[in-house]
């Protein structure tokens, strides 16, 4: 099995998983995306941003595909309120500003 190759960004709007630890979540969905790349292609959780304010959550994955995605997020008892393809950069620090 090689790398993930597409980035997807997840959203949660969903004042329960807001209210849930932002770490315990992540374990939750670390686990489901484990346990689905055991069973064919790789799925990684590369990051997640919590904005309680507004009672959102965004989940950055690596996957082959969307639908694999959802159905982790799923498995996870965390389904996609919404599920778009995104583009992953990554940035070298640059110091003070």
């Amino acid at each position: 099995m090689g790398p993930p190759e597409e980035c997807y960004l997840v959203e949660w709007y969903q004042p329960a998983v807001v209210r849930e630890s932002l770490e315990r979540t992540s374990a939750v969905l670390q686990s489901s995306a484990a346990a689905a790349s055991a069973l064919g292609p790789t799925i990684q959780l590369m990051s997640m941003i919590v904005v309680p304010t507004d009672e959102m959550v965004f989940g950055i994955f690596c996957a082959a595909s969307a639908d694999l995605v959802s159905k982790v997020c799923r498995h996870a008892g965390l389904p996609a309120d919404r599920l778009t393809a995104a583009t992953d950069i990554r940035l070298e620090p640059r110091g003070p500003v």
